[in-house]
C-alpha cells in the first residue's frame, strides 16, 4: 500500500499539516476534508488515487487536526480557500483537481472561482449552501463531546457510525484525538473559534452566488442516507454547477469512509479525466 509523506509548511504565517501521497510531476489532487475531521479522513481514497499515478495533497485545514489555529480567529472563507492554492503554490503545483466535503467544500468552491487558472475541476461531496440543520445540529454536538479513555471514544463513535468498522474507527481518531490536561480525550479542532465567525451566520444566499460562478467541471456527490444534503437539493447542485451527480448508497455525511470502495469507483474517472 502506498505511503504518505508527513509535512508541515508555513502559509500566510500559520503552521499546516498535510500529508503527500505519491511522487512530483505526478498530476496532482488536493483533498479538503470536513468540519472536525483530518487530512487522514482520505487515508482510502489518497492511497489508490497515488497508487494509479496522482500525487495527493491532503491537508489538515487551520484549526484541525495538527495544522495551526487561525491566527487572529481568521476563519473566513476567503482566507481558507487561499491555504490549499497557497499549498499547491508553495510545491509548484497547477493545476489540480480538488476533492473536498461538506465545510471543505465551501473552500473548493470558493477556491475555484478565485482561482481559474489554479483549479482544474472540483468534486463536492454532500454539501450544498443549504443544508439539513438537524444534521448540522449533530455535527456541533459531536464536536463537543469528550472522553475519559481513547476506547470509550472508539465505543462511542462506533455507536454514532455503525457504517464503520471498528478498525476504521479506530485508525481514524488516532488522529482526530488529543488528551487535555485533565487527561480527558477530546477532537483536535478550534470548534468555538470555527463556531463563532461571521461566516456561519451568512445567508445561504452568499455561496449560491459564488457556485453560479462556478466554471470548471463539477462532479456532485450524496450520500444516500446523508442527514445534511437532501436528494433535491443535490440535484439543484447539479442543475447550478452544470456537473454531474453521483449517489451513493449506503453512505452517511461521510461518504469517503462509509463506502470507500463505492467513492473511489465514483471519482477516480472524474479525476483520471482532469488531472493533468
Amino acid at each position: 500500500m502506498t505511503t504518505p509523506a508527513d509535512r508541515f509548511v508555513e502559509l500566510a504565517g500559520q503552521r499546516l499539516h498535510y500529508l503527500d501521497w505519491g511522487q512530483p510531476g505526478w498530476p496532482a489532487v488536493v483533498l479538503l476534508h470536513g468540519f472536525n475531521q483530518t487530512c487522514h479522513s482520505w487515508d482510502e481514497l489518497a492511497a489508490r488515487l497515488a497508487g494509479e499515478g496522482h500525487r495527493v495533497l491532503a491537508l489538515d485545514q487551520r484549526g484541525h487536526g495538527d495544522s495551526d489555529r487561525a491566527l487572529g480567529g481568521d476563519y473566513g472563507r476567503e482566507a481558507m480557500a487561499d491555504d490549499p492554492v497557497r499549498l499547491a503554490e508553495a510545491l509548484s503545483i497547477a493545476p489540480f483537481v480538488t476533492i473536498a466535503m461538506s465545510m471543505g467544500a465551501v473552500h473548493a468552491v470558493l477556491g475555484a472561482v478565485r482561482h481559474p487558472e489554479r483549479v482544474a475541476a472540483v468534486v463536492l461531496v454532500d454539501w450544498a449552501p443549504e443544508v439539513e440543520a438537524r444534521g448540522v445540529q449533530v455535527i456541533a454536538s459531536v464536536a463537543g463531546l469528550s472522553w475519559a479513555s481513547f476506547d470509550e471514544a472508539v465505543t462511542a463513535m462506533l455507536a454514532h457510525n455503525p457504517r464503520r468498522s471498528e478498525a476504521n474507527i479506530r485508525a481514524r481518531l488516532r488522529h482526530s484525538l488529543g488528551e487535555d490536561e485533565t487527561g480527558r480525550w477530546r477532537w483536535k479542532v478550534d470548534s468555538a473559534g470555527l463556531a463563532s465567525h461571521p461566516r456561519f451566520r451568512e445567508p445561504a444566499a452568499a455561496m449560491w452566488s459564488v457556485v453560479d460562478r462556478l466554471a470548471c467541471p463539477v462532479l456532485v456527490i450524496r450520500g444516500g442516507e446523508s442527514d445534511l444534503l437532501t436528494a433535491p437539493m443535490a440535484q439543484q447542485m447539479r442543475e447550478r454547477t452544470r456537473g454531474k451527480l453521483v449517489t451513493i448508497e449506503g453512505a452517511g455525511h461521510s461518504v469517503a469512509g462509509d463506502r470507500p470502495g463505492e467513492f473511489f469507483a465514483a471519482v477516480a474517472p472524474f479525476v483520471r479525466a482532469h488531472a493533468r
